[in-house]
């Protein structure tokens, strides 16, 4: 995997060491959010079934509505957490917009 060959790494653990399949989808998925390809990342990381792993990306990077539809569609158990976090965020982003306005004013 070193030289990002993703295919034949894949090819090679579903062949022979199926715990690894879950390695290099995550990796995989690794390098398709940073080359900000949501969809395929989060496509990948659903493959190794780490739905957590694509939702603690979207919260991160603020992308609330990710977060909420992947917790929705397969941990519904944490969408209440994650709809606090997402509620705390907005008032936290809220209240820094109050701040500046007021230091502007001064």
């Amino acid at each position: 995997m070193h030289n990002k060959d993703w295919d034949s790494a894949l090819r090679i653990a579903e062949s022979h060491d199926p715990e690894l399949v879950t390695e290099v989808l995550v990796g995989q998925a690794q390098i398709a959010f940073q080359e900000e390809d949501f969809t395929r990342a989060e496509s990948l990381l659903l493959r190794a079934h780490q739905p957590e792993k694509a939702i603690a990306f979207y919260k991160k990077h603020e992308m609330w509505q990710d977060a909420l539809r992947l917790c929705q569609q397969y941990l519904p158990n944490k969408l209440g957490a994650v709809q606090e976090e997402f509620e705390q965020a907005q008032m936290s982003k809220s209240s820094r917009y109050v701040y500046s306005v007021i230091c502007d004013y001064r």
